[in-house]
C-alpha cells in the first residue's frame, strides 16, 4: 500500500504524464540488466557539441529492479526505447520520462557510473542553473568508464 501512497503523491504533482501501476503480487519483478537507446530527440540537447568519446548510437545501460509499470500519456516523451531488459512496463518498449529537466528511469543506482556522459549531462544542468547559460563542465578523460559501458552494451546484445 505504501507504495500506492507515493504513485499518488507524485502523480500529484505532476512533473510527468504517466499512469504507474502497481500490481502488488500478481506480476513479476522485473529484474535484469537493461540496455535502451538514448530518444533521438535528446542528442542535440545532451550533446550540442561534436564529442569524439561518445558512443554512437548513444545506448544507456542499468540495471532494473521494479515490478510496477509505468505507462507513458501523450505529454510524455521517453528517454530511450529498451534494446534489452522491460523497460517501463514490459510492453511497449519505452524506459523513462522526461519532462524539461526531470528524467525519470527504472535504471537504478548504476545508471549515472555507468553512463558518464548522462552523468555530465545531470552535472552541466545544475551548473548552468546555477551559474548561468555560460557555465561548462570541463571536459574529462571518460575512456575507462566508457570501454566499461561498450563491454557490457557488448554483453547484452548478444543475449
Amino acid at each position: 500500500m505504501e507504495c500506492l501512497r507515493a504513485a499518488r503523491r507524485y502523480s500529484e504533482l505532476r512533473l510527468y504524464d504517466f499512469l504507474l501501476q502497481h500490481p502488488l503480487l500478481l506480476l513479476d519483478s522485473l529484474a535484469p540488466n537493461q540496455l535502451a537507446a538514448l530518444n533521438a530527440g535528446f542528442r542535440r540537447s545532451f550533446f550540442p557539441t561534436p564529442n569524439s568519446q561518445l558512443p554512437t548510437p548513444i545506448r544507456l545501460v542499468g540495471f532494473e529492479n521494479h515490478s510496477g509499470r509505468t505507462y507513458l500519456g501523450p505529454g510524455a516523451r521517453p528517454l530511450g526505447r529498451v534494446l534489452a531488459g522491460h523497460g517501463n512496463n514490459g510492453q511497449d518498449g519505452s524506459e523513462g520520462a522526461v519532462y524539461r529537466n526531470a528524467f525519470g528511469c527504472y535504471m537504478h543506482g548504476s545508471l549515472l557510473p555507468k553512463n558518464p556522459f548522462f552523468a555530465d549531462h545531470l552535472i552541466g544542468l545544475a551548473l548552468r542553473r546555477r551559474y548561468g547559460p555560460g557555465a561548462e563542465l570541463a571536459p574529462l578523460d571518460d575512456r575507462l568508464e566508457l570501454a566499461a559501458q561498450r563491454a557490457m552494451v557488448d554483453r547484452l546484445v548478444r543475449t
